[in-house]
């Protein structure tokens, strides 16, 4: 079913256009931005820091790096275990343009000796394993202290490391993951509303790195249905898409979740359909922050950057590294889940302008494009003005604000 929403206007139209491997692994691998020394030099050499080591988180604490934030706690009395063997040079494959780390090359072994830390940990029981992530894996875990199932994010210190090495890593011209920053960030969403938390953000429980810095820990709320990507590609139709009402109810609870995270000054750079999860009751919960920065100050737009987040969704002035605000490219990204609801496939595989389907779009011909597509969907008069309204360029396109009060969530399909 994944395959089916994959479709694009080139697939439409018969096209023979081959995709590069680069460009499939690009369109599902997730970067970040450096500056973690910090945590790679005590991960590094553990044993000869001990001594010196509050006197090192100390001295990080105010820097805003990535991997410059200090641990909630130490775990001194959790056992040491084996810390698990690294890929070896030839497991990671650097590309050009754009540099990622080729889809998770990781030894076989490394799954199950992560796995073994985290089983040797004491807290949790992990009762299976979620996916990878850049730098681990994601456990699906039964939390002793709450008795409830939480979603465990594992983090090899060193891989992260590596990565950043071998693809020669800027903190200041590159966005990568972060799951430190990205503790930090689901830290401020998670305790800055009256309740603690927002429904339609994930939430973090807690974050610590092992008594030797060599792993990092993200405990989240478990979202137990599946992301929306699934969702929509598990529905039994040739042609799998939501009704426009479900659509609706859903859209509201995205554009919700991204309205705390904007109010809290974070933009989140890499919404998809794959990072909002379905938990109880089918509420949308918007998840992974590894590549979200806080908005420069005074709303100032991000500098040229390069992005590593999924070029089907990114914004065409991130694409193109030109200064950007990072709200209205969250809500480009917006606008491409809500086609893929609506229609069933992502509309281009970028935004570019030698994409034709993606200048359809853009000049507000998305109907256009449906017929060129042959596709069984056509859109109502708001759905459409809505979509082009997102997918437009920056300097014309709707605010979080305007989306939110369109007239296609106001009227009946």
């Amino acid at each position: 079913m994944r395959i089916c929403m994959m479709t694009s206007l080139q697939s439409c139209t018969g096209s023979s256009t081959a995709r590069s491997p680069s460009s499939v692994v690009s369109e599902n691998a997730s970067d970040d931005s450096p500056a973690v020394l910090r945590a790679w030099e005590l991960g590094s050499a553990a044993a000869s820091r001990c001594s010196t080591r509050d006197s090192a988180i100390s001295a990080s604490s105010n820097n805003d790096s990535p991997c410059a934030a200090p641990p909630r706690r130490l775990l001194s009395a959790v056992p040491r275990t084996p810390v698990p063997a690294l890929p070896t040079a030839t497991e990671l494959e650097v590309q050009a343009t754009p540099v990622v780390l080729h889809a998770y090359a990781k030894p076989s072994s490394f799954e199950a000796e992560i796995l073994s830390c985290v089983q040797q940990h004491g807290r949790f029981e992990v009762l299976s394993t979620l996916g990878a992530s850049t730098f681990g894996f994601v456990f699906l875990a039964i939390d002793g202290r709450s008795n409830s199932k939480v979603a465990v994010k594992v983090s090899h210190m060193a891989l992260m490391r590596r990565v950043y090495e071998a693809n020669h890593i800027r903190a200041d011209a590159d966005v990568i993951e972060s799951p430190i920053l990205e503790a930090k960030l689901m830290s401020l969403l998670s305790s800055s509303s009256s309740c603690g938390r927002h429904p339609n953000v994930l939430s973090l429980e807690d974050e610590f790195f092992s008594h030797d810095y060599t792993l990092h820990w993200l405990v989240m709320e478990y979202a137990p249905n599946k992301d929306l990507f699934e969702y929509i590609g598990s529905r039994g139709h040739p042609h799998p898409h939501l009704p426009p009402e479900e659509t609706k109810a859903l859209m509201t609870q995205f554009i919700r979740g991204l309205q705390h995270i904007h109010s809290n000054g974070i933009c989140h750079l890499d919404l998809s359909l794959e990072n909002a999860l379905l938990g109880e009751h089918n509420t949308l919960k918007i998840c992974d922050f590894g590549v979200a920065r806080k908005l420069p100050a005074n709303n100032a737009l991000f500098p040229p950057l390069h992005v590593r987040s999924k070029r089907s969704y990114m914004a065409p002035e991130v694409l193109r590294r030109l200064p950007f605000d990072g709200r209205k490219a969250d809500v480009f990204s917006l606008g491409v889940a809500l086609f893929c609801m609506l229609v069933g496939y992502k509309p281009f595989e970028y935004a570019d302008k030698s994409q034709l389907s993606y200048c359809l779009i853009a000049s507000g011909r998305v109907n256009e494009y449906l017929r060129r597509c042959r596709s069984p969907i056509v859109l109502s008069a708001d759905a459409h003005d809505l979509i082009s309204g997102m997918l437009c360029p920056e300097y014309r396109r709707y605010s979080l604000d305007q989306v939110a009060a369109h007239a296609f969530f106001n009227c009946k399909a």
